[in-house]
This record gives C-alpha cells, structure tokens and sequence, in this order.
C-alpha cells in the first residue's frame, strides 16, 4: 500500500516578494516642521489659559515678530497713540516744536521750552496747556491701565535763584507736575503718572555743531514718556 505524499512535500519554494521602496521624497521635512509648528502654537495657547496676559508684553511681542518674521508693520495701540498725539499737535500747530517717537519702552514726546514756558517760570503758558490737555484727551482711551506716563523736566546750566525756585532743580520739578496736573484734569489716572525733575544733569546729545546758547536752548524742555507696564 503506497503512502500518500504529504501536500506540503510537495509544494515549491516560493521566492519572497520584495515591496517597492518609496522614492525618497525631499518635502518629507515639512511634515516634521509643521508638526513642531503646532505642537509650539498648543503650548502657547495652554500658557495664555493659565497666566494673565500682559498687554504691554502682547504688543512688543506683535512688534518683534512684525519686525523679524513678517519684515512689515503691525497696528498696535502704540502706533495709535502716536498717531492721535502727532495730528493734536498738528492740529494745535505746535508740530515744529515736538518730537514723537516709538521706542521699545513705549512712546517719548519731546517739547520744547518755547513752546511750554516763559524763561524761569513753571506756569504753563495759555497755549501750552490747550495742547497738553488736547494730548490728555487724545491718550485717555488708548492707555488705560497698561501704561505709565512719566513727565520730565529739564533745563539749561543757567543758575537760578528768586522767591520761588532756589534752583534748577524745584524749577524743572514744579514744570513737571503742572503738566501732571493738567493731565489729571482730562480723566489719567492718578496712578499712571509720575513727575521728575532733572534740572541740567541730563543735558540733550546731539551730533549737530551748536553755540552754547543754541545748546542751553535745546536742553530746555520737557519729555512725556508713555510707557509699557510689564
């Protein structure tokens, strides 16, 4: 009696099929990097659920990735502000007279004595103080309370002494807080202002060639700093 062979006795080899390789694909890194992509904009977001959210942070960060990534310009409430403070003074017709600059801590308004004070005195003139309450009203709504405003009163090497101020230092102090005071009258807040006087310490730095009057005429001023609170 024979015996039967086994089935699998007698089945062949089979040569094993190798799958195809995949061409390589030189996009295949944007895979990767749009995955870290949202994998940082998750963590982000996780961090703004759990921290108070500093505007004054928000906006510089809007700032330096207008500036670095985007290479363009960004609307931010500082830009505002600038714009409102540079059409009161254009309005008021005093532009001739100022300096507005953004800078990283904010925003400087510079003024010149001419335009604020007769020589040696701290009493706004008539149209000093239209424009600084002008400026008020203009800034109140954008600042609220993510901004100081610090005033700074400066004058010329010119000694002083009258009934009034033993020096330069009460005369650019007093400056200072009569324009803080004004500001109060147009609804800023207490706690946003601060007042300081410099008398002739911080002399203004220029690359121009100028006469000593034509310095110590420069050097009298006032700058109006809005800043940032971080």
């Amino acid at each position: 009696m024979k015996k039967k062979e086994s089935p699998i006795n007698k089945s062949k080899p089979t040569a094993m099929r190798r799958r195809p390789r995949a061409a390589d694909n030189g996009d295949d890194w944007l895979l990767t990097y749009a995955d870290v992509i949202t994998l940082l904009l998750a963590f982000f977001v996780m961090l703004l659920t759990i921290t108070d959210v500093n505007e004054g942070k928000m906006e510089a960060l809007k700032e330096a990735l207008s500036e670095n990534i985007t290479k363009g310009e960004v609307n931010t409430p500082l830009k505002d502000i600038e714009t409102m403070v540079e059409n009161a003074f254009a309005l008021k017709g005093a532009s001739e007279f100022t300096e507005v600059e953004i800078n990283q801590d904010g925003i400087s308004i510079e003024l010149n004595n001419v335009l604020m004070y007769p020589s040696g005195q701290a009493t706004l003139s008539g149209n000093a103080l239209d424009i600084i309450e002008s400026l008020g009203r203009s800034i109140q709504p954008y600042i609220k309370d993510h901004y100081e405003i610090w005033i700074e009163g400066h004058t010329d090497d010119i000694p002083i002494h009258t009934e009034k101020f033993d020096s330069n230092w009460e005369l650019s102090s007093i400056r200072a807080i009569n324009i803080v005071q004004a500001l109060l009258a147009q609804g800023i807040d207490a706690n946003q202002l601060v007042a300081v006087g410099f008398a002739d310490s911080r002399p203004k730095k220029t690359d121009l060639v100028l006469t000593q009057q034509e310095q110590r005429n420069m050097n009298r001023r006032v700058v109006i700093h809005i800043k940032r609170v971080y």
